[in-house]
């Protein structure tokens, strides 16, 4: 499944050399190609299941669902479109999860804080909910500086400017122009 990313990284890169995407997509590794299509197919049959059942429990399924009685989208047009979510929620988050352990157990000095901010925090099980974790300032900063050092995605898509133009970290950048920035640069 770790392939999917890496693949898209590669594909929105082609997309940026217009002129030479043939080119390098006949030198793409065909194993990179084959793990993408690989991801889509237990992705396809998670939600064609997840369609076919329903729950009491919210899910992204369950937005979707409900959006779609009123827009109409055909079963394959969810599919394709949950295949990016559900990656989404899976590899990254388990980088990201994984960069975080590796240097909190790599800098014990550092655990310590978190580990102690999040035990004396919670009475019981019940309380840690997403919004009273989002309010843990020392686990919230591990979690920034773990996704600054090692990003969970290779690359950010290029971004167009608007109409007009934009500031962007105090510089003006003139309209259509095509920019972009990798996370990779910020960690140094």
């Amino acid at each position: 499944m770790f392939y999917s990313i890496k693949t898209g990284a590669f594909l929105r890169a082609l997309s940026i050399y217009f002129t030479l995407a043939r080119i390098l997509r006949a030198v793409m590794p065909k194993r990179l190609i084959q793990k993408r299509l690989e991801h889509y197919k237990p992705s396809q049959e998670r939600v064609s299941r997840r369609q076919a059942t329903t729950t009491s429990r919210p899910d992204f399924m369950s937005y979707i669902l409900a959006y779609n009685e009123e827009r109409g989208m055909q079963p394959s047009e969810i599919e394709t479109n949950a295949a990016p979510i559900i990656q989404a929620g899976s590899e990254t988050t388990t980088t990201a999860i994984a960069a975080c352990q590796f240097y909190l157990q790599t800098n014990p000095d550092c655990y310590k804080q978190p580990a102690k901010e999040s035990r004396t925090s919670f009475n019981s099980e019940h309380e840690i909910t997403f919004i009273s974790v989002a309010k843990l300032p020392y686990l919230n900063a591990v979690i920034e500086e773990g996704l600054r050092m090692y990003p969970p995605a290779p690359a950010i898509g290029p971004r167009v400017v608007p109409a007009g133009g934009a500031v962007v970290c105090g510089q003006h950048l003139p309209e259509k122009l095509c920019k972009h920035f990798s996370w990779v640069h910020a960690g140094v």
